[in-house]
């Protein structure tokens, strides 16, 4: 079986080589020690040409991503994950991160976004192997932080609830008030005129004895 190997690689190499370096060969290879050492070696460089073949079969068939759609408020950072599928059924999360709007948030080398300043960008994730390439795109909403007001959370101890707390500014009641009940702000600042005016005759009819 020795043999046959032998002149099968001797074949092989009479493709490559000429005659004269085909016959220094095959007299060395009569010395076992070195057929054997010859044999190894060409085991081994067949062994990496077929790998390197088989990795280079493989392609990028699809990208996918956590979130498909995201919306943030400025100064918030979130993690994105995206998952890269391969010809083979293997599978990693290796892939390049750009952002369309880096004014608007940014992503880093590890899928965390950063929220810049109010407006839209797309983050896109990119697998690339062998001439093939995938990609995915999140689309970011970046929000103004809300103003007026700061929103705070807190949990009790004792229970596992959780209680929000909407504390607004006292300078900007009047515009929250005309948010949330959709009444004009000149409409608001006009009734407070009223109670301001008849103030006086309010008191008068609290307070006894008062002209």
């Amino acid at each position: 079986m020795a043999d046959n190997l032998k002149e099968i690689i001797l074949n092989l190499l009479s493709i490559f080589i000429d005659d004269t370096a085909l016959e220094n060969i095959r007299s060395k290879l009569t010395n076992k020690k070195f057929r054997i050492i010859f044999i190894v070696f060409i085991l081994c460089i067949i062994f990496i040409v077929i790998t390197y073949l088989y990795l280079s079969s493989i392609t990028v068939t699809k990208v996918t991503i956590s979130e498909n759609v995201l919306y943030m408020n400025v100064n918030d950072s979130q993690t994105l994950t995206a998952t890269v599928l391969y010809s083979n059924n293997s599978i990693s999360d290796k892939v390049i991160w750009t952002s369309s709007n880096e004014s608007v948030a940014t992503i880093d080398k590890n899928g965390i976004v950063y929220a810049l300043a109010k407006g839209t960008t797309i983050i896109t994730a990119q697998a690339s192997r062998n001439n093939t390439t995938e990609t995915v795109e999140c689309e970011i909403t970046v929000q103004a932080p809300p103003s007026g007001y700061s929103i705070s959370v807190q949990q009790t101890e004792i229970d596992s609830y959780a209680y929000i707390y909407v504390t607004p500014y006292e300078d900007d009641i009047t515009n929250i008030i005309s948010k949330w009940t959709n009444i004009p702000v000149s409409k608001l600042a006009e009734g407070e005129k009223e109670k301001l005016i008849n103030l006086e005759n309010k008191m008068k009819e609290r307070v006894m004895g008062q002209d």
